[in-house]
């Protein structure tokens, strides 16, 4: 079984440009986005092409779950050594929830989570699209679940307080190697 590491953060913190700088850098670690491999079980599924219906499809709790699940089974199958995950632990579905559960975590060989945070002010810049009130809310429930996650599934949680992307993988490609 592979070797998984999360990637967290909330959106727009810029967990996609760190895992691509990584796996960029180390060809042997094979990096996968939540988020994206559920829209594309669901596409594969549902036989929908349009981004934005996989979207509004996914806003159903039963359907999200399923195609969660789904993307874990694709994900976990993988023969790669090195798995890097990036997920978010807190995401916005009319309250907050995690977009991968405990029980999906469980099914992983997870090494480590890597928690990328930013003081909310960052935050805010980073997010031009984002309602901006909130903020505080999501930095502190993505940190509380991955606090919760790590000391349930007693694996070491790191947070990397930056905004410096190139900083941030060069210290994930460290403690993956």
């Amino acid at each position: 079984m592979s070797d998984f590491y999360i990637l967290a953060g909330v959106s727009g913190i810029g967990k996609t440009t760190v895992m691509q700088k990584v796996i960029l850098v180390d060809k042997k670690i094979k990096g996968f986005v939540l988020l994206d491999e559920m829209k594309e079980v669901a596409k594969k599924k549902f036989k929908i092409k349009d981004e934005n219906k996989i979207s509004k499809l996914l806003d159903v709790d039963d359907i999200f779950t399923e195609m969660r699940r789904l993307a874990v089974e694709k994900i976990r199958k993988n023969k790669n050594k090195k798995i890097i995950l990036e997920t978010h632990f807190a995401m916005w579905k009319k309250l907050f929830v995690p977009e991968i559960s405990l029980n999906e975590l469980m099914k992983f060989k997870l090494k480590k989570i890597f928690l990328i945070e930013a003081s909310p002010s960052e935050v805010r810049k980073l997010w031009t699209t984002k309602l901006t009130d909130d903020v505080e809310e999501y930095l502190e429930r993505e940190r509380s679940y991955a606090e919760f996650v790590s000391d349930r599934l007693k694996i070491p949680l790191r947070i990397i307080k930056s905004t410096n992307l190139e900083k941030i993988a060069k210290e994930i490609l460290k403690e993956v190697k």
